[in-house]
């Protein structure tokens, strides 16, 4: 199939194109290259260079263009002719959303209406947005499918929820087939866009606490692979208008998570009930849990490989092996 990235060059939107172009799909990959989070910003670069040798080394078609510049989007799409457009571009950060609200509306609620606008005529099999577990707000039961109440209590899940809506209407008004993933506390190598999992990662290597401010604190941490492994196993099935969980289906503690990486790195110091986190510093944070992922998969066979224990331990091994250098080089 012939698909195109919107966000190739992202953290999830690299490994994406990395496994479609193992399966042996075609693919075009955009990305404006923006930054959302100047937290660190050489590590984001440091990781960025990362996605282009390792994940993304054999992607041959790539733009850099912001597809609100709908024009230059419209051509791309009609020489490429795809099958599948894939939207993963925007902020992902709810925090970073919070700060800067336009910016946000900006990269994901006006980039989705003008991808919609661009392909409402054209013959797409499907066009696949990603939306966020942050639709839901706080979790009314310990496991949330689908057909649960949406009610957002911050920007981010606010405009994601919006665009979930906007979709919708152009099916109906336009017949435009769609898939809607809700994701949840995505993590692995090459994460420096410094949500709680990537910070943790960090200090583990910096000598810096792990700072855990409510200890039953639960997400659906969910490891990249399982993630992209999913989209490439929805690509090819005959499925369109539906929305997905796509997730570990297990929540675990943030706790947990730091706990699983002092057992690998001894040195490791975890401050429990602290009184101040990095995590989403002053964002009111939607009290979650699970997401019930049976409907994935029934539907899709998705099928997550990785526990907690299994996600930490490769994303540790893979910043041993490739990320010590920065380390050493920033003398951090």
């Amino acid at each position: 199939m012939k698909v195109i990235v919107i966000g190739s060059h992202g953290f999830i939107g690299s490994r994406i194109c990395y496994k479609l172009i193992n399966s042996g799909h075609q693919v075009y990959g955009i990305d404006d290259l923006s930054i959302y989070n100047s937290s660190k910003i050489d590590f984001y670069y440091f990781n960025q260079n990362l996605r282009q040798e390792i994940f993304l080394k054999n992607l041959k078609n790539f733009s850099r263009l912001n597809c609100n510049h709908s024009f230059e989007f419209e051509k791309i799409v009609n020489t490429f002719e795809p099958d599948v457009v894939i939207n993963v571009a925007g902020t992902s950060i709810a925090d970073v959303c919070k700060k800067n609200t336009q910016e946000a509306v900006e990269s994901i609620y006006s980039l989705n209406s003008n991808i919609l606008e661009v392909l409402k005529n054209k013959n797409i099999q499907k066009y696949i947005f990603f939306s966020s577990s942050m639709v839901y707000g706080d979790f009314s039961k310990e496991n949330i499918s689908e057909v649960d109440e949406t009610n957002p209590i911050d920007p981010y899940g606010a405009i994601k929820l919006g665009c979930e809506y906007l979709i919708k209407s152009f099916n109906q008004q336009f017949e435009l087939p769609y898939v809607i993933i809700r994701p949840s506390a995505v993590y692995g190598p090459t994460d420096a866009n410094m949500r709680v999992s990537g910070i943790f990662m960090y200090n583990s290597f910096v000598n810096k606490p792990l700072k855990v401010m409510d200890k039953e604190e639960r997400l659906d941490f969910t490891y990249v692979d399982d993630l992209a492994n999913g989209i490439n196993s929805l690509i090819s099935k005959d499925v369109i208008n539906e929305t997905f969980n796509l997730t570990t289906g297990n929540s675990r503690t943030i706790y947990e998570f730091a706990s699983i990486i002092k057992t690998i790195k001894h040195n490791v110091v975890i401050e429990s009930n602290a009184d101040k986190v990095e995590f989403m510093e002053g964002l009111k944070r939607p009290k979650r849990g699970t997401l019930n992922i049976s409907k994935a998969r029934e539907i899709i066979n998705f099928n997550p490989e990785y526990d907690l224990e299994k996600g930490v331990a490769e994303y540790l091994s893979f910043m041993e092996e490739h990320c010590l250098d920065y380390f050493e080089k920033y003398n951090i």
